[in-house]
């Protein structure tokens, strides 16, 4: 949760919108359209780490047993510990949850940054709204 006095829709971080969006799209397509055409499709996910500089003591016998001709190569500059596709995932799910993830063949899955959400938001805001210090 963060405060402000006031909008600033060029500040803040991104986030992530997944079944929600299917929900928006059901309530107002038209509004989900619009935030749709603010944010990114989100449709994969990957987890990746600095790799180990160490082995661990069966690695190091494995290569003491292949012996200094033993082609060494380059370890990679990361680690992959996740690599997810979401519409694989969100497809394999029970019929329930996959029906709200997956509209018109579509991954209900998006990644924008807060600004641009807020300011799609205060844009639809009915014209007699009170109004928002900016």
């Amino acid at each position: 949760y963060e405060s402000r006095e006031s909008l600033n829709y060029k500040a803040g971080a991104g986030i992530q919108m997944n079944g929600g969006m299917g929900i928006l799209y059901k309530i107002n397509p038209d509004l989900q359209k619009k935030i749709v055409m603010s944010a990114l499709p989100l449709l994969k996910v990957r987890s990746r780490a600095k790799p180990r500089d160490w082995q661990w003591p069966w690695e190091k016998l494995l290569d003491d047993l292949r012996g200094p001709t033993a082609h060494v190569t380059e370890p990679p500059s990361y680690q992959t510990l996740l690599e997810l596709d979401l519409k694989e995932a969100f497809s394999s799910a029970q019929a329930e949850t996959r029906d709200q993830l997956i509209l018109d063949g579509q991954v209900m899955s998006y990644s924008l940054l807060r600004g641009a959400l807020q300011e799609t938001l205060v844009e639809e805001f009915p014209e007699d709204s009170e109004p928002i210090n900016s």
